[in-house]
């Protein structure tokens, strides 16, 4: 019985030889496609309703080892596509701006709430590994206006108010922890330090919570350690994007 060899993006029959490869394999394009691809060989093509679901996943606190294995792709290729999905995240979170009902029109106040979460990149015990995500959330909306991943220092509180809108910079009033670095960069008179029983921090701390639950990399004691800075912030940022979606989709 002989075998009929198809290409393994568009299953056309229409095939050549092309070459060998570095390993010595045989080397076949499709003249349909243009897809080159070796013969006998263990890959598959991933569909965009892979790739749908591979997206998905990395919004839930599962490591790449366990998305290799449900979606079964290679580890490399998930690293890349990974890099590549962070990448797309806007700059501005993907932020809606809505006029707030709940404050007299006098004050046109936007209430915020900040906090900072521990994380780290690569060896723990390391001090110089610790990151500090800095997050602001409108109490209103629920979005997330802002963040930054540093340490823990006035320059990155700058960071932080920096990546503001401009609407909340100018009509926000912040309640954040005592953390010392808020004093140089959040307005005085706009700017209140509170204590974690107050309840006045429960939005933010309860989205700390969140991104600990649905974020593997942020887990305190975790093997899904980032070892990159830049999949650690793009991760936490991408995370939020979709967040900002999703309470924008609710928000009436």
């Amino acid at each position: 019985m002989k075998i009929v060899m198809k290409c393994p993006c568009c299953e056309s029959t229409n095939l050549v030889k092309n070459g060998i490869s570095q390993s010595r394999k045989q080397n076949r394009i499709c003249k349909d496609c243009r897809r080159q691809f070796l013969e006998n060989s263990q890959d598959h093509f991933i569909t965009e309703q892979e790739k749908s679901l591979i997206r998905r996943l990395l919004l839930e606190r599962l490591s790449y080892a366990a998305i290799c294995r449900v979606a079964k792709v290679s580890y490399n290729w998930l690293l890349r596509f990974a890099e590549k999905e962070y990448g797309k995240a806007p700059e501005n979170l993907n932020i809606v701006l809505h006029k707030s009902n709940e404050f007299s029109k006098e004050l046109k106040l936007e209430i915020c709430e900040g906090d900072e979460l521990w994380s780290f990149v690569g060896n723990r015990k390391d001090q110089n590994n610790v990151v500090w995500v800095w997050v602001i959330i409108h109490v209103e909306t629920r979005q997330i206006m802002s963040m930054y991943c540093g340490d823990r220092t006035a320059h990155s509180a700058g960071k932080l108010w920096n990546n503001l809108p401009e609407e909340i910079k100018n009509n926000g009033f912040f309640y954040t922890d005592y953390c010392k670095s808020y004093l140089s960069v959040l307005p005085k008179d706009r700017h209140k330090a509170v204590g974690k029983y107050s309840g006045l921090t429960n939005n933010i701390e309860g989205f700390n919570c969140i991104l600990r639950q649905r974020i593997a990399r942020l887990v305190r004691e975790t093997l899904s350690f980032s070892r990159k800075f830049s999949n650690h912030v793009g991760a936490i940022k991408y995370f939020i994007c979709h967040h900002n979606l999703m309470v924008n989709s609710t928000y009436t």
